[in-house]
């Protein structure tokens, strides 16, 4: 075996083991505020952005989430998102206490 084929070999499999390249935590892959508010939003039937007492982007064990607040109908509603693909990771809701 030639020693170019080889090395492109190795190289294509590294590749492929990597997600052809893509890097994942990339600022590129994350969701804007905008889709991910809206994601958390539909969760609250009713609620709108002017509900959202609370909403951050931060970094939690090496990977971008969004976490907030919507304060709606007397209940507060906290959650934590996946910044990529706004998967749920944190949901609780609770009486607003007057």
């Amino acid at each position: 075996m030639k020693k170019s084929t080889f090395l492109f070999g190795l190289l294509a499999t590294v590749m492929l083991l990597n997600g052809c390249g893509r890097n994942t935590n990339s600022e590129d892959t994350i969701l804007t505020e905008q889709e991910a508010k809206q994601i958390a939003l539909n969760k609250v039937p009713g609620a709108t952005e002017e509900d959202i007492r609370k909403f951050k982007k931060d970094m939690d064990d090496s990977v971008w989430e969004y976490e907030g607040e919507i304060h709606y109908n007397g209940v507060e509603y906290e959650f934590e998102m996946n910044a990529y693909d706004g998967t749920i990771l944190e949901w609780n809701e609770e009486p607003i206490k007057r």
